[in-house]
């Protein structure tokens, strides 16, 4: 496996004239799941144990539950994730699923991306005008509707000449797709000394969970290697994002014995953020 770095890129087709603002406290945006979910199915645990390093800043913390042979839907479980990145202000988190072995980082990405400060909400202007991120304060009738965490279909080499391979409003899933639960993405200033007014870091969480199995997307298999994309858009001194920061990646194995499964849980009747065992 590769050890990957933190970066990845910010802004779709054009870029925002001014970057999403960064709430601290964090603004957490729970998306929504589309009825054809099933709603009855199991929740993650509160508390998420297990953990991987995917480089020095950024660690992905997880459980698996597995679904009873073809119960809620054939969806085969649920994996929970809440990825930490710890550093500088973040534009966008993301981790995607791949295929493409031969040449991970530049092949085909079934993206979750997470972007601090932006809510859910509809595009202002059409998908094909070059919606921007950054711009959804108000809806337009029959245009995209932005998730927050959401799906990317991201196509192999990118999009536009610079080959961007970001959050934009031409590479989101279909709301009929956005099948995430409980999602959230949040952003908070820490300082060292609780006496000082600055801070030392900060600290961007993304939660959500992702079904195993979907109708057109690629099955994560819990008990055998899966390959792992990650990116981060750190934000420079000025607040500019990186134009288009490089996908990097690892072969991750969530389970690695029949004794790591949890056992589906009830039904969970609250959206609550996950925590990690600390």
């Amino acid at each position: 496996s590769s050890d990957p770095s933190a970066s990845p890129s910010w802004s779709p087709t054009a870029q925002p004239s001014t970057p999403p603002t960064i709430t601290f406290p964090p603004t957490v945006s729970p998306s929504s799941m589309p009825s054809s979910s099933p709603t009855d199915s199991p929740g993650c645990p509160d508390r998420l144990l297990k953990s991987v390093a995917l480089d020095q800043s950024l660690t992905m913390w997880y459980e698996v539950i597995v679904f009873q042979r073809d119960t809620f839907g054939g969806m085969g479980g649920l994996l929970c994730v809440s990825l930490e990145y710890t550093g500088g202000p973040a534009g966008w988190i993301g981790i995607a699923f791949s295929e493409a072995t031969r040449d991970p980082q530049f092949g085909r990405k079934e993206a979750i991306i997470g972007i601090p400060g932006l809510r859910s909400s509809m595009a202002v202007v059409p998908r094909e005008s070059g919606a921007n991120l950054g711009q959804q304060l108000s809806g337009l009738e029959g245009n995209p509707i932005f998730v927050n965490p959401g799906k990317y279909e991201i196509p192999a080499g990118g999009i536009e000449e610079d080959g961007f391979s970001g959050p934009s409003l031409k590479l989101l899933t279909d709301y009929d797709k956005q099948t995430l639960r409980n999602g959230s993405i949040s952003a908070i200033e820490t300082s060292l000394d609780p006496g000082r007014n600055t801070s030392d870091f900060t600290r961007t969480i993304m939660s959500f969970e992702k079904y195993l199995r979907e109708p057109n997307e690629i099955e994560i298999n819990p008990n055998e290697s899966t390959l792992l994309l990650y990116a981060v858009a750190p934000l420079n001194n000025g607040g500019e994002y990186d134009s288009n920061p490089e996908w990097r990646y690892k072969y991750v194995k969530f389970l690695d014995s029949s004794t790591d499964v949890l056992k589906a849980g009830p039904v969970r009747k609250r959206i609550r953020k996950h925590e990690v065992n600390r």
